[in-house]
């Protein structure tokens, strides 16, 4: 599948940023969690991606 060409380094930055690089189960793309502002284990809506 053709994709950008910066697409790998761009993924690998948005692991290492959001930590979840370590968790293979979870979700790629996440809700932030009311009044902590980090991110939650629940899957961010297709509808807002």
């Amino acid at each position: 599948m053709l994709c950008h060409q910066t697409l790998e380094a761009d993924l690998q930055a948005y692991f290492d940023g959001t930590g979840i690089g370590t968790d293979t189960k979870g979700p790629l793309f996440r809700t932030i969690a009311r009044g902590t502002g980090k991110r939650s284990t629940t899957p961010l809506p297709k509808a807002n991606a």
